[in-house]
């Protein structure tokens, strides 16, 4: 009659550790298909393109910001270029930031740092880290299909 006891116990402690760890084991593997889920709107080729030529045909702007040494600022889209194919290609918004004010950007965005900007370009934003020998970036935020994409070039 003990034992019958005994062996209840037994199970009711297997199945509490084995649920314990099962539920370790998909909270881990739910951040990780959540994280990654999140990274594939981040530096998509396509969209690395398409900032590419934004910075070949807005040259000029972007040159009169960076001569006014600003440490970062939105760009406003309307003033980049005026051309048919960046129209087409969902531009939502665009930060100028001097490479060497990364890292104090990065530890002002929860005050917003003077710039109008939505979470998941935050989070984009202090992902971000440079090993070109460049002076400036710009970042862009695109909007399609009510998803956000993001990539950056060195200007």
């Amino acid at each position: 009659m003990g034992k019958k006891g005994f062996a209840f116990i037994e199970t009711v402690i297997a199945i509490t550790i084995l649920s314990t760890s099962l539920l370790l084991v998909y909270s881990s593997f739910k951040s990780i298909t959540n994280n990654v889920k999140k990274r594939l709107y981040y530096d998509d080729i396509n969209y690395i393109y398409r900032s590419n030529y934004i910075k070949v045909a807005s040259q000029k702007v972007l040159d009169e910001y960076i001569s006014k040494n600003i440490n970062y600022i939105n760009v406003p889209k309307d003033e980049l270029v005026n051309d048919e194919m960046v129209k087409d290609f969902e531009v939502n918004n665009i930060v100028l930031i001097k490479k060497d004010e990364l890292k104090n950007l990065k530890k002002c965005l929860k005050d917003n740092c003077g710039l109008d900007l939505s979470s998941t370009f935050k989070d984009y934003l202090k992902q971000i880290s440079i090993d070109l020998h460049v002076d400036y970036i710009i970042a862009i935020e695109y909007q399609s299909n009510n998803s956000f994409f993001y990539s950056w070039v060195g200007v």
